[in-house]
């Protein structure tokens, strides 16, 4: 399907992303960040197992805003809006055309339309391992016991009766981190009344009673359970009531979607095709997890009143480390504090270029026009996130490591000559 590209999102779909997924999925990571900023702050000497975690998230926040901000802006929206219009009239005015494909852009909008309906309640009833404090996963296994005790005794499972409930149980807890569960917990409860207003009873529950609750216990859940089955599936406690009031249409929710996506990719499928029978070759393909091969030329932009450069040397990882005051997060390891008096800090480190690519392309060397390899992409620039689903010539670029760079590291930094020599020579040295 010669036809089919990634950014093949009809305005429909960009305007459900722009107005309900991405805005929840930003609610959700900058709890998580501010969350891990709090505990770094609070328990410093848990840096090394925060930090990194903390970076993570902070990385899909700044993607997932970009491309937020993308759909926000109205430029970008306008072009997406003119070819939809373009291609659209294209496609209405040929009968052969029309017949195969007229009725996409309505069947998109249709089931978008439909996932409206309920995406802010599955969102708010889904329980996301990383982000869901842990108190909705035991309630969740809490009631699953429940249920199954209530069955004829052949079908029980034998983990939940005696001492191996109270093992199964008391694994629920096994390195239990209260002070993260607890922050967790808070932007939950405020995540779901967003979502689902502050007075849906759930919410009310959750904002009045969790603080009593004992499933934050171990042992008051095991006395919960102790009591039997009914005593559970009767508990007024607010997770339990929350797994009960929300998990059986969540999983309507979930299968219906599965159901909508299916029927988009056939759709999607169509528009494809229709792109290639509108334009042919006149427009290239979109940046895919396919293999292909992406032209694009050395260019600047404009950035931040000045201009980018095109490329940057050595001499650009000391100016951080040192206008930094050689502080975290521009530390440098040893070796690079004092490189040999042969590394040339001159030698090009990274460049940008106006290739297009996408998430899994990193690590594809990059090819000059006399088909020299000179670099490998691995990033693209911050202006670069709404290429999610537009490619912007003026500032849209892949950053791509120098292959100067790499050998001179290799070479004259790390002393790997008979790597450097291979390298060179295209030939393993004797």
């Amino acid at each position: 399907n010669p036809g089919r590209t990634n950014r093949l999102n009809t305005i429909a779909q960009l305007e459900f992303q722009r107005d309900i997924q991405y805005p929840a999925t930003m609610t959700m990571l900058n709890s998580l960040v501010t969350v891990y900023a709090e505990l770094l702050k609070e328990y410093p000497e848990r840096t090394l197992e925060l930090q990194d975690q903390l970076f993570s998230f902070a990385n899909s926040q700044k993607a997932y805003n970009g491309i937020l901000e993308g759909l926000r802006n109205p430029v970008l929206m306008q072009k997406k809006h003119d070819f939809e219009k373009n291609f659209k009239n294209a496609v209405l005015n040929n009968p052969v055309l029309a017949a195969k494909y007229g009725n996409v852009w309505e069947n998109i909008a249709q089931t978008r339309a439909e996932v409206s309906t309920f995406a802010k309640e599955l969102t708010a009833y889904s329980i996301n391992p990383i982000f869901s404090a842990k108190y909705f996963s035991i309630a969740v296994k809490l009631v699953d016991i429940a249920k199954n005790l209530k069955l004829p005794e052949a079908e029980q499972n034998p983990d939940y009766k005696g001492e191996a409930l109270t093992k199964t149980i008391e694994k629920l807890y096994d390195k239990m981190d209260v002070a993260l569960q607890s922050k967790l917990l808070k932007y939950n409860v405020i995540h779901i009344e967003n979502l689902i207003g502050s007075d849906n009873a759930i919410v009310q529950k959750l904002r009045n009673e969790t603080s009593t609750s004992p499933i934050l216990s171990k042992d008051k859940t095991l006395e919960l359970m102790s009591k039997g089955p009914d005593a559970v599936l009767n508990s007024s406690d607010p997770f339990i009531y929350f797994v009960l009031n929300t998990q059986d249409k969540a999983k309507e929710y979930v299968k219906r979607s599965k159901e909508i996506s299916a029927i988009e990719g056939d759709n999607l499928q169509k528009l494809g095709r229709a792109v290639f029978e509108v334009y042919g070759t006149a427009i290239p393909p979109d940046a895919t997890f396919s293999l292909r091969i992406a032209d694009g030329v050395v260019k600047g932009y404009n950035y931040n009143g000045t201009i980018a450069p095109t490329m940057t040397t050595f001499y650009g990882m000391y100016d951080r480390y040192y206008g930094h005051k050689k502080e975290f997060p521009y530390t440098l390891p040893d070796r690079w504090i004092n490189p040999p008096a042969e590394f040339n800090l001159e030698t090009p480190f990274n460049f940008i270029s106006t290739n297009d690519i996408i998430g899994g392309n990193s690590g594809s060397p990059v090819i000059n026009k006399k088909g020299e390899v000179v670099g490998l992409a691995f990033d693209g620039n911050i202006e670069s996130l709404p290429g999610q689903f537009i490619f912007d010539m003026e500032a849209n670029r892949t950053v791509n490591v120098h292959s100067s760079g790499m050998l001179e590291a290799i070479q004259d930094l790390f002393k790997l000559t008979r790597i450097s020599e291979e390298l060179k020579s295209g030939k393993m040295p004797k």
